[in-house]
C-alpha cells in the first residue's frame, strides 16, 4: 500500500455503481480496501468486478455492522502499514550491518 490516499469503503448489498466509484478511485491512484460487510450471494458479482479496481476486498461472513466494517478495514490498513515499516527498517539495518562488517 504505497499510495498517498487510501479509500476504505464498507460495503452492504451495494448497488452496481460502486463499480464506477472504484474505477474512478483507482485512476486517481488511490489505494482502495472494501469490506464485505455480509452480503448475500447475489452480490458477489459486484464484489467480484470490484476486486478488479481495488487493493483488497475483505469479508466479514455475516452482517456486523458499518461500525465493525470500518474497523475491519483499518485494522487491515494498519496491518499492511506496520508490515511495510518493518520491511523497511529490517532492509536499513541489514544495510547497516554490512557497512559496519566492511
Amino acid at each position: 500500500m504505497s499510495g498517498k490516499y487510501i479509500a476504505l469503503i464498507p460495503a452492504y448489498e451495494p448497488e452496481p455503481i460502486l463499480i464506477d466509484l472504484l474505477r474512478k478511485l483507482c485512476e486517481a491512484e488511490f489505494k482502495i480496501v472494501v469490506v464485505n460487510d455480509g452480503s448475500r450471494e447475489v452480490f458477489s458479482e459486484i464484489f467480484e468486478k470490484a476486486a478488479t479496481y481495488v487493493d483488497k476486498v475483505l469479508v466479514h461472513d455475516v452482517n456486523k455492522g458499518k461500525g465493525a466494517a470500518i474497523k475491519t478495514g483499518l485494522f487491515y490498513i494498519q496491518m499492511t502499514v506496520l508490515s511495510l515499516l518493518l520491511t523497511r527498517m529490517d532492509s536499513i539495518v541489514w544495510k547497516m550491518q554490512l557497512s559496519f562488517a566492511i
